[in-house]
């Protein structure tokens, strides 16, 4: 199955479900892409990873998420003292981010251009499979050699772009 038949079998959330939610990660969430090393038996690509978190001193709210789109639920003290534990509900699964995104869309507000930037990604995108020559690092951190499978620079706009939106304290951003 690929990812465009895995999509269309992917969940369809109720209207007032998709307003709730939409106001959750408003308010309390993140999304972004991540850039990440793959290993290979012969070598290392990279590529951007779809992430959304969403993150609540209270359990309820991320075992919702949870509920609705699957993901994992982490939580940590943040350093005990006065401060509260706190969960974090998260998903990198594309299956997942499009649908959900594509849903909640038309209620956002705050991150309404992240969303907007982060589906024209996905739906422009270039397959970094379609670039040859995988790099292999040696004990220094170097490559032998060969040049590393680079993310294609059109999609480093995306990601760029995406980043300042994400920027903290950037209010002229969106």
């Amino acid at each position: 199955m690929n990812l465009q038949e895995a999509e269309q079998l992917a969940f369809k959330i109720k209207l007032e479900e998709a307003a709730y939610v939409a106001g959750i990660i408003d308010g309390e969430g993140a999304i972004c892409l991540s850039r990440t090393h793959v290993k290979l038996d012969h070598g290392f690509y990279q590529r951007l990873v779809p992430h959304i978190r969403v993150a609540n001193t209270n359990h309820i709210l991320p075992q919702y998420l949870q509920s609705l789109f699957g993901g994992f639920i982490t939580s940590n003290d943040n350093g005990g003292g006065n401060r509260k534990r706190l969960y974090t509900w998260s998903t990198s699964s594309w299956t997942t981010i499009i649908p959900l995104l594509e849903q909640i869309q038309p209620f956002l507000k705050i991150k309404a251009e992240v969303v907007t930037t982060f589906l024209e990604f996905y739906h422009k995108r270039v397959d970094r499979r379609s670039l040859k020559g995988l790099a292999i690092r040696n004990t220094k951190g170097q490559f032998n050699g060969h040049t590393p499978t680079p993310i294609p620079p059109e999609n480093l706009v995306y990601y760029n772009r995406l980043k300042q939106l994400n920027h903290r304290g950037n209010f002229n951003a969106t």
